[in-house]
């Protein structure tokens, strides 16, 4: 039984191998003004104020469009 735990370990430790070599491989530094996957600095809060707002309005907006369109239609 043991023979057979220990094949299992084994074909386990290797499927989960290339994930780890995946997850290793991406390298992020958390720092003041690199936490974000885009330029977020002091330079750029306006832009990132507007993308916000922009997104957040977009998708408060487009259902309630879309709600009185169909209800328009009845």
């Amino acid at each position: 039984m043991s023979a057979l735990l220990a094949a299992s370990r084994t074909s386990l430790r290797a499927s989960k191998a290339p994930m780890m070599a995946l997850r290793r491989s991406v390298h992020i530094e958390n720092t003041v003004d690199n936490s974000l996957p885009f330029k977020a600095g002091k330079h750029n809060k306006g832009k990132v104020a507007a993308g916000v707002t922009a997104f957040f309005v977009t998708g408060l907006t487009l259902p309630l469009v879309a709600g009185v369109w169909q209800l328009s239609k009845m």
